[in-house]
């Protein structure tokens, strides 16, 4: 138990004590204060360092005849004054048979909880949004739902703590004037640009319940973001979907003769992208490590695809002879970090024919279905993913009869086809 003491020690008691125990070098100290129990004034001296700091020593209320510490800051910190305030407080807690330090880390708990809580939404977004594109492979999504949120959120709610956004201020996200990019037509968010509304809709909706669910969670918390609370709200649309432009594969022959004028990187991918019909991505990163000229196949991992399974494409004569041709200076087959999207839509273009590079894969569809080839061999030559009970029993990938359609295709647009 603390010593009695009959006079509160003064601060400059207290700089006399720091004085002596510097000059004794003493090693630890502990007194009381006074005005109050159970308050210290504490020393530690080491090698390199001082430290001077007040200390609640009291009764454990847990083991009896134990006395439990307390921090209560550093001297430099902490004035004697506000010391013994901090010290009466836990006095009284420990009066009313609480415990000090676990009144503490409760409250210290709370206040962190409470931080949480008390965030804007600019603040809170890219935590969440983080949160939600961690397993996106595609760095253009990740970039949209930072864009999106960005570009038509932060401007109305960006300010606002994130528990005062209701549904006036989703909606007025949903219906804010704005001017389609492509077409100029002015009006509702929600109604010009239906399908960016929607996703910007949903992606609140995720943020939110995500700050929802971290602690301290409350248990009537209604997401304002919610369809069914935002649909009395908005106009019905009627959004009818817009496909990716395809070039007619009766034209391909004559834009691939185009695209052989060119001998360039840019050009020799696109070149492929006709010839094998692949994904953008997947045809404009492609590495060597990946091709095998012996077996005349290109095998993705499936890191690189969209369905995260391995790929096999029979590779064709024309696609065989097209890689051959390519420096092979680099890791990537047509130069050095792969092509752009941007470089390949400035040269399609240029072409001045109809579509996109997406679009060849439907060129390709088209023209399968129209020889009579079988939708699901059709289907694995432009790696869509099988429904579940196709995949459980058929698990062949058809390679041999791929390579023949695969062939015929390049035939095609090379002008070779009999």
């Amino acid at each position: 138990m603390p010593k009695f003491i009959k006079e509160p020690v003064t601060q400059r008691q207290i700089d006399k004590w720091r004085r002596d125990a510097l000059r004794d070098g003493t090693r630890y100290a502990s007194k009381a204060v006074g005005a109050g129990k159970y308050l210290y004034w504490n020393w530690e001296s080491t090698q390199n360092t001082q430290k001077e700091f007040w200390e609640f020593k009291y009764p454990s209320p847990t083991k009896p005849g134990k006395r439990q510490k307390m921090g209560l800051g550093a001297c430099r910190d902490v004035s004697l004054a506000d010391a013994r305030e901090l010290a009466r407080r836990h006095l009284s807690v420990l009066n009313l048979g609480g415990d000090p330090a676990r009144e503490k880390r409760e409250k210290a708990r709370q206040d962190a909880e409470r931080a949480v809580k008390e965030v804007t939404f600019e603040d809170f977004a890219p935590e969440a949004i983080a949160i939600h594109t961690k397993g996106l492979r595609n760095s253009k999504n990740v970039s949209q739902w930072q864009n999106t949120i960005k570009d038509y959120c932060l401007p109305h709610i960006g300010q606002l703590y994130v528990s005062e956004i209701g549904v006036q201020h989703i909606n007025a996200i949903l219906t804010q004037q704005i001017k389609h990019r492509r077409s100029g037509v002015t009006g509702s968010f929600w109604e010009v640009m239906n399908p960016t509304a929607t996703k910007v809709r949903e992606r609140l909706e995720r943020i939110l319940e995500t700050w929802a669910s971290m602690p301290p969670t409350t248990d009537d918390y209604r997401n304002p973001a919610e369809l069914r609370r935002l649909q009395p709200l908005l106009p019905r649309v009627n959004h009818k979907p817009e496909h990716f432009q395809s070039l007619d594969y009766r034209e391909c022959p004559e834009m691939f003769a185009w695209l052989q004028q060119r001998d360039t990187p840019a050009a020799r991918c696109l070149r492929m992208l006709m010839l094998h019909v692949g994904r953008l991505e997947e045809t404009a990163k492609l590495p060597w490590s990946e091709l095998d000229f012996d077996l005349k196949q290109w095998t993705l991992p499936p890191h690189r695809t969209k369905s995260q399974n391995e790929h096999v494409e029979p590779l064709s004569d024309q696609a065989i002879e097209l890689l051959s041709s390519c420096d092979r200076r680099h890791e990537h087959v047509w130069k050095s970090g792969g092509i752009s999207e941007t470089a390949l839509r400035k040269l399609h273009n240029e072409s001045g024919f109809f579509g996109t590079r997406h679009g060849f894969r439907t060129s390709f569809r088209t023209w399968g279905a129209e020889q009579g080839y079988p939708e699901h061999l059709l289907e694995l030559c432009i790696a869509h993913t099988q429904d579940q009970l196709t995949r459980a029993y058929q698990r062949s990938d058809l390679r041999k009869r791929r390579r023949e359609i695969m062939q015929r295709w390049a035939d095609h647009i090379t002008g070779e086809a009999s």
